[in-house]
């Protein structure tokens, strides 16, 4: 099982429908907007939160409100008590959530320009010479985000967050594949040095990732178990049909 799901975090939601949202959250998910100074800020994370307890209470049959998140040390969470896996990101103006029977990882970014330097400074050497052999900046701009969104959803897999440097693996593309152009991109893992086997265990040989463009400025990747059987084709191109989720169903939920 996987399904992938957003929210426009630009909807037209105003300050007196955040606040009764504010109340469906869970009391770990207040404390951290209570936090928060800036009224924009509290607004945008009340929707996050209520948007992830929303997709979460579709598989898991208790209040949203009562979900108790646990952290492992590197900070991934987990509901408490229950074997669902799942992830988000948000960049701009969408939040993206993926949940699966299996480990997961999603990452979801908006297009920037001028990143060459980070591609050099933080890429394995193949990986940057590929975004620099594209014929335009434009192109050179999408392999940057693409590249970044693959390797960020591996790390957040892994759920071993920062800790991961980005050239210590290398995305590669496995054109073997003859849905490729249909589905997605399909890649694999390869590791720089066999020092890191140690820390990424067996996740190298079980994983398979996807990605696309989520809209004209953005691109969604996400990260998976390889299934027994080889690659489940038809389970990655379901990513490609992202459900999407409106705060007045919450509101009205």
């Amino acid at each position: 099982m996987l399904d992938c799901y957003y929210m426009d975090l630009e909807s037209d939601c105003s300050l007196e429908q955040s606040l009764v949202l504010y109340e469906k959250l869970s009391v770990d998910r207040r404390k951290t907007v209570d936090k928060l100074k800036n009224q924009d800020m509290k607004k945008k994370q009340i929707i996050i939160g209520v948007f992830l307890q929303h997709v979460l209470g579709l598989y898991i049959p208790i209040p949203t409100n009562e979900f108790e998140f646990e952290y492992n040390e590197y900070g991934k969470p987990f509901v408490k008590g229950v074997d669902i896996h799942f992830n988000m990101s948000h960049s701009g103006r969408y939040a993206i959530a993926a949940v699966s029977d299996s480990n997961v990882g999603v990452d979801i970014e908006r297009r920037r320009s001028n990143r060459i330097n980070v591609a050099k400074r933080c890429f394995c050497k193949e990986e940057y010479e590929y975004i620099m052999a594209a014929e335009s900046t434009d192109e050179r701009e999408e392999r940057f985000l693409e590249y970044w969104t693959l390797k960020e959803a591996y790390i957040k897999y892994v759920g071993a967050g920062l800790s991961i440097p980005l050239n210590s693996f290398r995305v590669v593309r496995e054109s073997s594949i003859s849905d490729i152009h249909r589905y997605g991109i399909i890649t694999g893992i390869h590791y720089m040095d066999d020092t890191e086997r140690d820390f990424f265990g067996s996740e190298r040989e079980n994983v398979v990732l996807y990605s696309c463009p989520f809209d004209e400025t953005y691109r969604f990747s996400l990260c998976c178990q390889k299934k027994k059987n080889g690659h489940d084709i038809e389970m990655l191109s379901s990513c490609g049909n992202v459900k999407k989720i409106d705060f007045i169903d919450i509101l009205d939920g």
